[in-house]
């Protein structure tokens, strides 16, 4: 087995669903990949496991996970959000109760295993390739999330 290493720009709206206020849905642009958490962190996490799942299943298919992106629309929506809302380092500080919408970018690294036979051809397409045996971490976030909320 070898463990690929990939990275990705995330792009990632996070709202309360009218039908669901109480919680924080999120969906990854990138990917198109929608999940949902309790609290901002919840919902974050929720957003990277998924997008780690996407692209652990695309890659190990032959397929490029940058082709799920999410239609035009839903990144107008995202970058509304960014040019009318107040940028912030993390959602550490953020009062939830005070914000309608988020938009967030943070860069992942997404780590798991597959056969060598298919990392291989992996190497071509500038993918990290590794011979190894142990298991893949957790996805992580290589640095603070950027975020822009807007008030609610």
């Amino acid at each position: 087995m070898a463990m690929v290493a990939k990275f990705y720009n995330l792009s990632m709206h996070f709202h309360h669903p009218d039908d669901l206020p109480s919680v924080w849905a999120v969906h990854v642009l990138d990917f198109d990949v929608i999940t949902q958490g309790d609290d901002l962190q919840h919902a974050l996490k929720m957003a990277v496991e998924a997008s780690a799942l996407v692209v652990q299943w695309d890659v190990v298919a032959g397929k490029d996970p940058a082709d799920r992106r999410a239609p035009p629309e839903d990144w107008d929506t995202f970058f509304d959000v960014v040019t009318h809302g107040q940028a912030t380092a993390g959602l550490e500080n953020l009062v939830e109760s005070k914000i309608h919408t988020l938009a967030v970018q943070a860069l992942c690294l997404f780590q798991f295993e597959m056969p060598t036979s298919d990392a291989e051809k992996l190497v071509s397409i500038g993918t990290s390739v590794r011979s190894s045996k142990p298991k893949a971490p957790e996805p992580v976030l290589q640095r603070q999330p950027v975020v822009w909320p807007t008030a609610a």
